[in-house]
């Protein structure tokens, strides 16, 4: 790292190699991204599933630690680290990956003054910017289809309660600037349930409570019995209900 120098300290550094390459230290990104797993399985994982070459896309570093351990970083290219945020798909992926984007787009214009140029190079200059352009266009839509084939994956089968909790939170996070919060979207959602597949979910929770209570379920679990509940029991309205999930995930997240 020491022969590397800082071009930008935005949102995460950014390096540049005496040969003038753009660089990312995967455990800056890692940190930035928020990922619940451990960095070295993490990427590890990225580099194994997107098939990154060593000393291609990466390097990688060696360094002493003060309590006599060894540390190995990660030295991504810009191309490939915007690949593994596009990949991970939540709101830290793309607010790093268009940072990644504006860094590249700055230091692109600010290499050459075009104005210099004769008109031949000038008009190079125009479609190489014209390209970048496309580049970030094609970039949101491979997000887009990532996400909607996410979407529309088969969920295992234990999985449906954390997926739909997951989905309503990272809506929530998306249209927080509206005001609509996560319980706001929750509710929501459960009238368009209700509206689609003719159901009163009130009536059903209070039946279901009633239940739990003449089985001798405890208090805890009578206060705990939610509207939720009441779909995953049904099929019919886990299946309509999942549809409906999906279609706010395509409809704020696509």
């Amino acid at each position: 790292m020491n022969n590397l120098s800082i071009i930008e300290n935005g949102l995460i550094p950014i390096y540049q190699s005496e040969k003038g390459t753009n660089l990312v230290n995967a455990r800056e990104l890692h940190e930035f991204l928020e990922v619940n797993s451990k960095f070295a399985d993490w990427v590890k994982n990225r580099i194994e599933k997107y098939e990154f070459v060593e000393n291609q896309d990466f390097i990688t570093v060696s360094k002493n630690l003060e309590n006599g351990g060894r540390s190995i970083d990660y030295i991504f290219k810009l191309e490939p680290a915007k690949e593994i945020a596009m990949v991970e798909n939540n709101e830290k992926g793309k607010e790093i990956r268009r940072y990644f984007i504006k860094v590249e787009e700055k230091f692109r214009t600010n290499q050459i003054d075009v104005s210099r140029l004769s008109p031949e190079l000038q008009m190079v200059s125009h479609l190489l910017a014209a390209a970048s352009k496309l580049e970030a266009k094609v970039e949101r839509l491979e997000s887009t289809t990532q996400t909607i084939k996410d979407t529309m994956a088969e969920l295992p089968k234990d999985q449906w309660r954390k997926w739909v909790n997951a989905s309503l939170g990272e809506i929530g996070i998306r249209l927080g600037n509206k005001g609509q919060n996560h319980e706001d979207l929750r509710s929501d959602s459960y009238k368009l349930l209700e509206e689609k597949a003719g159901a009163d979910l009130s009536t059903r929770l209070r039946n279901g409570k009633k239940r739990l209570e003449d089985a001798g379920a405890t208090k805890t679990a009578q206060k705990e019995y939610c509207k939720l509940d009441c779909i995953e029991e049904d099929k019919r309205l886990k299946e309509i209900y999942t549809g409906i999930i999906k279609e706010l995930r395509i409809k704020h997240l696509a």
